[in-house]
């Protein structure tokens, strides 16, 4: 008798020491939800992955406007050190999706004298008399053509109207008056539409 007690003791004690309690559950769940916390942190914070490779792509997509305009300024160097305006036009004709005036470069609608200022890709390049460039990003714009500069976002309004921008982009497209905009804005800024 003593014989089928043990064997049954031990064989329950085996059974023990093969299966998980639920404190060693508990534990491993709790230590794979800090990682899965950790990993979204790493991935959308602010100094995050992504937030990153947006700003990395922003900056990709300024140097190449940049880039473009420099080497059709470059091209346009007279043998006397001065930017040939003819020769300009021309190439920055070559450029896709380049605007002057915010209309394709054609035969009356060209760059007559320095400085002037194209657009291409959503960023604005100024090109000097001196044949340097400065760009500045004007991305977005209103539906009715107003520019929102680098840093704001869209909440509402028209250019008639005025239209409602801010430094948060918790706020983007929130309002389309103007009561409900200044609302939820923390810094908003009026642009287009003159106070009386």
């Amino acid at each position: 008798m003593k014989k089928s007690l043990m064997k049954k003791g031990q064989k329950n004690r085996g059974e023990k020491e093969r299966g998980i309690t639920l404190i060693a559950l508990v534990i491993t769940i709790i230590v794979l939800l800090i990682l899965a916390a950790v990993t979204i942190a790493t991935l959308t914070g602010e100094n995050g992955i992504l937030s990153n490779a947006s700003k990395a792509r922003e900056e990709t997509e300024k140097a190449n406007a940049e880039e473009q305009v420099g080497i059709a300024v470059a091209g346009s160097i007279g043998t006397d050190g001065n930017v040939n305006t003819d020769s300009l036009n021309d190439n920055l004709k070559n450029i896709s999706g380049l605007t002057y005036n915010d209309a394709p470069l054609s035969d009356s609608n060209k760059i007559g004298s320095l400085p002037a200022k194209v657009k291409v890709d959503g960023y604005e390049v100024r090109i000097n008399a001196n044949g340097s460039i400065t760009t500045q990003i004007i991305k977005e714009y209103t539906t009715d053509g107003v520019p929102i500069p680098e840093g704001f976002y869209y909440v509402g309004g028209t250019k008639e109207e005025g239209v409602v921008i801010s430094d948060s982009s918790a706020d983007e497209n929130k309002g389309t008056d103007h009561t409900t905009a200044t609302r939820t804005t923390r810094k908003s800024v009026c642009v287009g539409a003159s106070r009386s």
